[in-house]
This record gives C-alpha cells, sequence and structure tokens, in this order.
C-alpha cells in the first residue's frame, strides 16, 4: 500500500494527531519550566493551554502573565 494512501486512512490521522499533542505539551512543559514553574503546575498549566486552544498555546506559555498561568494550575 502506498505511502499516501495509509496517511490518509483514519488510524494514522489518529497517530498524526497524537504526535502533535504530545509534541505541544513537550515543548509547552519545557517553556513553563523555562519560566520557573515546576511541579505539578506545568502538567495543569499545559493542559489547560491546551484544552482551550493548541494553535496559541505555545504563545501563551511564553509571554502570558506568569500569574494568569499560574492560576490556570489553581
Amino acid at each position: 500500500m502506498p505511502a499516501d494512501m495509509i496517511r490518509d486512512t483514519e488510524w494514522a490521522q489518529e497517530l498524526i494527531n497524537e504526535g502533535r499533542t504530545e509534541g505541544l505539551r513537550h515543548g509547552l512543559l519545557q517553556i513553563l519550566r523555562q519560566r520557573g514553574v515546576d511541579g505539578q503546575a506545568t502538567n495543569l498549566i499545559a493542559a489547560a493551554l491546551l484544552t482551550h486552544d493548541e494553535t496559541t498555546a505555545l504563545i501563551r506559555a511564553a509571554f502570558d502573565d506568569l500569574e494568569a498561568l499560574l492560576a490556570l494550575a489553581e
């Protein structure tokens, strides 16, 4: 089966989307740690940002007010 046919299957799209989300999550955790956030708060903030809008999550993690981000973990 040609690769483009495989890529277009529902199964392959699920894997691609899962990889994209995991990559975003990893990036978010790295940015948050660089900004001094640690512990469970990093996971909670990352989850909240991804749930709200995946397309702006990395930008928000890097540039939003740190106190506003920490409020997402509460």
